[in-house]
């Protein structure tokens, strides 16, 4: 799924690279996780709100680096 993403029209879009957040998530690449929302934020700031409640990262709500995105 990461590399048709990455293939896609939409990998340089916010929604696509909020979905390369949920895949790096859920194979455990924080940074990735990290860069990718915060690309995603600048192309569309109403994602954050999504992000917060977002299940996918369940485990980074806790994190300081995560919140302050």
């Amino acid at each position: 799924a990461s590399t048709t993403l990455a293939n896609s029209d939409d990998a340089g879009t916010a929604e696509g690279l909020y979905l390369k957040a949920i895949f790096a998530a859920r194979t455990g690449k924080d940074a990735v996780v990290m860069s990718s929302l915060t690309s995603a934020f600048a192309l569309d700031s109403s994602l954050k709100a999504k992000a917060k409640k977002d299940r996918e990262f369940i485990k980074y709500y806790d994190n300081t680096a995560f919140m302050a995105l």
